[in-house]
């Protein structure tokens, strides 16, 4: 069951980060990352509380990133070179006319640009989040995309973009858990006071003193 909780947070988080959409975004953190903050025990007017927080936390936190993300030459260059990759690709496969080696080597070039395209926002991405994680991840994937025809080219056209919108997730997640507090389960918060003993976990009135 565990398995299948965990499979289910990656697959809905890397959904959340093929959109745009910052409300999905905000659906995610709530579903899975923030789920015990948002327990059906909550009237309407603390989950609409609540939730407020939230999107206005991932609003800001995507406002920071927001030159990153709508860098027009890195998206022009993206485009541009995936686009012809998968026309190159497409071609490749209904026609003869093109060796299965030279339709490889412009992919290796059109892949190399499009990274030369992405260094300087990747730059800046790192040194504004520190998430050398998704970064590797992001880098990592790049010759996977590669030897894949059409749907790689598909993938790494918007690679970039989703690694930066996880990067949100996680940031407005711990923002949103600093600002509302640690959650503690309440079976664990017994726990740890039937740990302690009984005179620190009862207050025993003050006795008057003796008359003298």
């Amino acid at each position: 069951m565990g398995l299948e909780k965990y499979l289910s947070s990656a697959v809905s988080r890397i959904k959340a980060s093929f959109s745009s959409d910052r409300k999905k975004w905000a659906d995610y953190l709530e579903k899975y990352e923030l789920k015990d903050y948002f327990s059906p025990d909550l009237s309407d007017e603390q989950r609409d509380e609540l939730r407020g927080k939230l999107e206005k936390i991932v609003q800001a936190k995507t406002k920071d990133y927001d030159k990153i993300l709508g860098n027009t030459l890195r998206k022009v260059s993206t485009s541009t070179t995936m686009g012809v990759e998968i026309a190159n690709d497409i071609y490749s496969f209904v026609s003869n006319t093109v060796p299965l080696y030279n339709s490889m080597a412009l992919r290796g070039l059109l892949f190399g640009l499009k990274s030369v395209a992405e260094i300087p926002d990747l730059y800046r991405y790192i040194k504004k989040s520190g998430d050398w994680y998704g970064a590797l991840k992001f880098i990592a994937l790049k010759p996977v995309n590669y030897l894949i025809p059409i749907l790689g080219e598909a993938l790494e056209a918007g690679a970039f973009d989703r690694m930066v919108r996880k990067g949100i997730m996680k940031e407005a997640k711990y923002e949103f858990i600093k600002e509302n507090g640690e959650y503690a389960k309440p079976a664990l918060v017994v726990k740890s006071r039937l740990k302690k003993p009984l005179r620190d976990a009862v207050e025993l009135p003050e006795m008057a003193p003796a008359p003298a």
